[in-house]
């Protein structure tokens, strides 16, 4: 069941968000604050990760900026994620956010308390898809072993200096780093396992203090058993990095591999291609 606080005309309802066609879209009653999306499950689910396509053409003071992303069993609203300040959305753009609390509810909602608009409160809000994801990280243990030196099971296409190797991305201490060599596009960092693993869930964990241009914003999961590599999952516009933030990805078309790539092609510098990537921790789960 889907509901919500109101929708700007018949045109523009709250299914719209929920018909897996992102040109479509729910657009909200004008001037209500919070403005608010929910759907109801038949049973509990735990939804670890949620996205949001905004899609409005050039209008993008209809992003939204403050949200709550809110959880039920039935009349009271626990709150399991909030996002504050998301500016700067494109006029079609996804953004995907890894859920701070989950729990089981049967019951979800979106809630908005500001958009982009310089106006305080909600003018008007527009979503084009808002999707509910069950599956995210911790469905299944990271395959990579705490790594506490230099390993041959580990490699990369550079990297920044002796200070920040690829292996730091695999010693369970976030607040190190592997950092990239510089103007290197693309930026890539492997893991090889002795036998082939199907790896469904991946973990990034971006740690560079407040330097959040060095976040990946362009890149694919791949796999290989020899000499040639497939594409498993790939990621666009991954943008609004905190200093210390890590986002889990389910991958798209898993299979048995014994080598797995992180490729980065872009990171979130202004400047075209890879300036420096850094990855403070990448876990691979699966079984």
């Amino acid at each position: 069941m889907i509901t919500t606080s109101g929708a700007y005309s018949n045109s523009y309802p709250a299914s719209n968000a929920f018909d897996n066609n992102a040109s479509s879209m729910w657009i909200s009653s004008v001037w209500q604050t919070p403005a608010w999306i929910g759907y109801e499950f038949n049973q509990g689910e735990k939804i670890t990760q949620y996205s949001i396509d905004y899609t409005n053409g050039s209008i993008t003071t209809r992003a939204p900026k403050d949200f709550q992303l809110q959880g039920s069993n039935g009349t009271q609203w626990y709150t399991l994620d909030e996002r504050n300040n998301e500016v700067n959305w494109s006029g079609s753009e996804k953004r995907s956010f890894v859920i701070q609390n989950p729990g089981t509810y049967k019951k979800y909602r979106l809630v908005v308390s500001d958009d982009n608009d310089t106006r305080s409160g909600v003018v008007v809000i527009s979503i084009g898809t808002l999707t509910l994801e069950r599956c995210g990280c911790g469905r299944y243990p990271d395959q990579t072993q705490v790594q506490t030196g230099p390993s041959l099971n580990i490699s990369a296409s550079g990297e920044y200096s002796s200070s920040y190797p690829a292996w730091r991305a695999f010693d369970d201490n976030p607040s190190s780093m592997w950092i990239s060599q510089v103007w290197q596009t693309p930026a890539w960092i492997d893991y090889r396992f002795p036998e082939a693993k199907m790896i469904e869930d991946y973990r990034i964990q971006y740690t560079n203090g407040s330097i959040t241009t060095r976040a990946p914003k362009e890149f694919s999961l791949q796999g290989s058993n020899g000499s040639s590599w497939v594409t498993l999952d790939t990621r666009s516009n991954e943008t609004n990095w905190s200093g210390n933030e890590a986002r889990c990805y389910a991958v798209a078309d898993p299979g048995y591999y014994n080598q797995y790539r992180l490729q980065a092609t872009d990171d979130n510098d202004s400047r075209g291609g890879v300036v420096v990537i850094s990855i403070g921790d990448l876990s691979l789960e699966g079984h």
